[in-house]
């Protein structure tokens, strides 16, 4: 908890590892045949690069990316 705001901190990653998930993530958002990650894709991807936590926890019902 940040004691000026009163508000959690949250999730701190390396920069190092927050570039190399957008590089993934973010990567073909321009391509013409680009579609949004699918639940399973999203926590792959997630996966991959160490992402875990609340912050980058998924439900069911969350739709598609």
């Amino acid at each position: 908890m940040v004691r000026r705001t009163g508000i959690p901190k949250g999730d701190v990653r390396p920069i190092e590892q927050v570039w190399n998930f957008s590089t993934e993530w973010y990567g073909r958002h321009a391509d013409a045949d680009w579609t949004k990650w699918s639940l399973r894709e999203a926590a792959d991807i997630f996966a991959r690069h160490g992402l875990s936590g609340p912050t980058w926890a998924l439900s069911e019902d969350a739709g598609r990316f």
